[in-house]
């Protein structure tokens, strides 16, 4: 007699939060990297901050609905991503202009995709979702009024998002539900809900080192200091990159792309089209002086203050925090989670309402 065949259990369907149950949306639209946070994740998720749009070529795979959206009758996809599918309209823009332009507004729609997209689509007759939204922006824009304005009516509007499933969220953005806040203030009360009592207590100064930009943005027992952001576009980790790729295109090698150094740069040698160049002393070179110019720019902002702590923080601060010193002001703590402190802080926000 045959035995019986044995029953093999389903693997068990994972519970996805519906658009209803999305409460608020963080993100922190870097010009090297964009994160986003919602309610329901636990992580953030993380993409390289470029787009493309598709054009009319026959294509042999359908375009990655988790990397693609349809906005305004056009197909763009974002993320690394996008230097496979569309490298040829491919467009990144690392200057502070971003922040009111069109391309900036995509990205911030793809940013609600990543949160709503990738779940239940909306019904026919279902209002815009309206989520509580918290995004990051450079301190001298946030410290500028008219600028500020400026980005919110850029952002401000109605989202009609297209998947490649044919589906689409709609979600409202206004006054009324987006928040926006200057970088590097996320990271402090990130650290400030760690435990980290002393940042609670006098002045501290928060220096947020990006991709394009330095941040800093003072905080009194506590209290965001809202006359002393500022901004610098010589501080950010494309000085860098820009530095090695420099050097190997003096040595005869090709000119190469952000993203193709960045992940590479701090390594000893690089691989070319199979030909090894030696990048360790520029990048040292490159990192030293980017650390003096970014311990100068904290020293002149601090100057006639009297500073309890000064907060580094950023992408790469655990590696650019060795290169900054100033005998003149306290040793800098470093935020335990530089690259997401932002919207880990500005989720925190947004819980405690």
């Amino acid at each position: 007699m045959a035995g019986k065949k044995k029953t093999q259990k389903a693997a068990p369907v994972p519970e996805l939060k519906t658009p209803t149950q999305i409460k608020w949306v963080v993100m922190d639209l870097g010009n090297g990297f964009s994160k986003m946070l919602c309610y329901g994740q636990q992580e953030p998720v993380r993409w390289r901050s470029v787009q493309g749009h598709i054009g009319r070529k026959t294509r042999m795979n359908q375009l990655p609905q988790d990397w693609t959206i349809k906005w305004r009758g056009t197909y763009y996809v974002f993320g690394d991503r996008a230097y496979t599918e569309c490298p040829d309209t491919m467009e990144d823009f690392p200057t502070t202009e971003r922040y009111t332009s069109e391309w900036y507004k995509r990205m911030f729609a793809f940013a609600l995709h990543k949160a709503y997209g990738l779940h239940i689509s909306q019904g026919q007759d279902d209002p815009p979702y309206a989520p509580e939204i918290v995004a990051s922006i450079p301190a001298k824009e946030y410290a500028n009024a008219a600028r500020l304005d400026a980005i919110k009516e850029n952002l401000c509007g109605l989202y009609q998002i297209e998947t490649v499933l044919g589906t689409t969220t709609e979600i409202e953005v206004s006054d009324a539900n987006l928040t926006l806040l200057p970088e590097g203030a996320g990271s402090f009360l990130y650290m400030a809900a760690q435990g980290n009592n002393r940042l609670e207590k006098g002045l501290w100064a928060v220096l947020d080192l990006g991709y394009l930009t330095g941040d800093i943005v003072f905080f009194k027992d506590g209290v965001y200091v809202a006359d002393s952001s500022d901004s610098d576009d010589k501080l950010g980790m494309i000085t860098v990159s820009q530095r090695v790729v420099e050097v190997i295109r003096g040595q005869g090698g090709p000119t190469l792309t952000a993203a193709e150094i960045d992940p590479v740069v701090n390594q000893p040698h690089i691989n070319v089209s199979g030909t090894p160049y030696s990048i360790s002393d520029t990048y040292h070179e490159a990192m030293s002086e980017l650390g003096r110019r970014a311990a100068g720019f904290l020293q002149r902002k601090c100057t006639g203050k009297n500073i309890a702590g000064v907060l580094l923080t950023g992408g790469n601060v655990a590696n650019q925090a060795n290169f900054i010193a100033s005998p003149k002001l306290p040793q800098p703590v470093v935020c335990t989670d530089g690259e997401n402190g932002n919207i880990r802080g500005a989720s925190i926000m947004v819980q405690a309402g």
